[in-house]
């Protein structure tokens, strides 16, 4: 998607959620360095580190708000050389943050091997969760018979299980399993090991996983199942396991959009044929009144196999990916609505037509000469140049021309003249659109 206004189909929500507790495509909390200093380490800068240690020797310790340490974040990011040289300026090896992991776990857990073996030859303790999150399968073992009661603890509100799933470690999933680590403990986003699996595309740590009773229909913090998270990674080996298993297809998450709305939307088209095939509706609308077509991406072949799966579409539906196609210069998705019957006059909530969209998005650079084609193109299909809209300047309603002549685009004005466009202190008569909302119709 490009920096580009989009129409209302994106306004809608069809934007992938974030996961503020963490982060949503690697499933491992994770937080970005607040200071300067902390980043210098993140990024393995030696000569920062040295010289702002030698101008304040504090720094080498300094907690941000997370409680996290300049060793913890080059510990993250694998930087032996940062790593050395914090030690050796005088880092606590041993010193929590905030949701009590030493610099040790953050290693391990973003499988940083090169960073661990220099942090334990320091005088680190690899644990049972780090030893799960490196797949030290011999170590977890060992660990589990002195102590079987770590098999459910935690750590950041996480199992070793967890970890184990998340990095796919089948070995270390097993000996936890063995000792009857749940496999339905949920995390602080009550997401399981299943969830995290998923997410980082764990084909066959999901099969162990599944095999060994997790819930596939188990809801993180927004909702979603696992199946929702494999169909937004576009991950068809996984989505067709989870089917397999008798995963709801059409379970909605908190915003009502179901798997198909969420493959929809990553344009995984693959994913999208195994959902049909497996029953999900293709109608089915999010809260806001959404169908899994609004949300979809930018595809001409996505498009298609919307268009002719599902005979009936409201006007709604597809002007919505009509104002999406303007915003973003799709030609082929936009030719591809219209001849289904989508309106090229059809009215946002501020009465912006697709044209409107197209003109003020040549604002972008390197968007001009294909926003210049969809301009030209929606004339050719009747769009009107001296409809108005309070979409730009809320105070004075602005018509084709205005908008071209506010971004200064000047053949687009040129353009829009030729067929007809007048700015409207040009035609006072011309009415300022009413604002409103698009009602959707039930069928065509």
């Amino acid at each position: 998607m490009s920096n580009a206004i989009t129409g209302p189909m994106l306004a809608a929500g069809a934007a992938v959620l974030f996961f503020f507790a963490g982060n949503a495509v690697t499933g491992q909390r994770f937080h970005c360095p607040e200071s300067d200093f902390h980043e210098a380490a993140w990024r393995g800068n030696t000569a920062t580190i040295e010289l702002e240690v030698g101008r304040d020797r504090s720094l080498v310790n300094k907690r941000d708000r997370w409680r996290r340490s300049p060793l913890d974040y080059a510990a993250e990011a694998g930087r032996t050389k940062a790593i050395s040289l914090l030690l050796k300026l005088g880092a606590d090896i041993h010193a929590k943050s905030g949701a009590g992991l030493q610099a040790v776990h953050h290693a391990a857990f973003s499988q940083q091997e090169e960073a661990v073996k220099l942090l334990v030859s320091k005088g680190a303790k690899v644990d049972i969760f780090a030893a799960s999150a490196l797949g030290e399968a011999k170590k977890v073992a060992q660990l589990l018979k002195a102590n079987p009661r770590l098999a459910r603890a935690k750590l950041d509100g996480r199992t070793a299980l967890m970890w184990a799933a998340r990095n796919g470690h089948l070995a270390a999933a097993k000996q936890l399993l063995l000792y009857k680590s749940d496999v339905n403990e949920g995390d602080r986003n009550n997401e399981t090991a299943l969830h995290l699996a998923v997410r980082m595309g764990r084909v066959e740590m999901v099969r162990l996983l599944l095999a060994s009773k997790a819930d596939h229909a188990r809801r993180g913090a927004f909702g979603d199942t696992p199946l929702h998270a494999a169909a937004r990674g576009k991950n068809s080996k996984i989505v067709k396991l989870l089917v397999a298993h008798k995963a709801d297809v059409n379970a909605p998450d908190i915003h009502g959009a179901t798997a198909l709305h969420r493959a929809a939307n990553a344009g995984a088209l693959d994913v999208m044929k195994i959902l049909v095939d497996a029953g999900a509706d293709l109608r089915a609308k999010t809260k806001d009144g959404h169908a899994p077509l609004e949300w979809t991406a930018l595809d001409p072949d996505v498009v298609k196999f919307f268009l002719e799966k599902a005979n009936k579409h409201t006007a709604a539906e597809l002007n919505s990916v009509l104002f999406t196609a303007a915003s973003e210069g799709d030609l082929k998705v936009a030719k591809l609505v219209l001849a289904r019957g989508a309106d090229v006059n059809a009215r946002g909530f501020l009465g912006q037509t697709p044209l409107h969209l197209a003109i003020g998005n040549a604002f972008f650079p390197g968007e001009s000469n294909k926003m210049q084609k969809m301009v030209e193109f929606l004339l050719k299909e009747g769009a009107d140049p001296n409809l108005s809209t309070a979409w730009y300047s809320r105070d004075e309603p602005d018509t084709a021309v205005d908008l071209a002549e506010t971004f200064e685009r000047e053949k687009i004005v040129t353009l829009i003249r030729r067929h007809g466009g007048v700015s409207a202190s040009e035609r006072p008569e011309l009415p300022r659109q009413t604002p409103r909302v698009e009602k959707k119709e039930d069928g065509e």
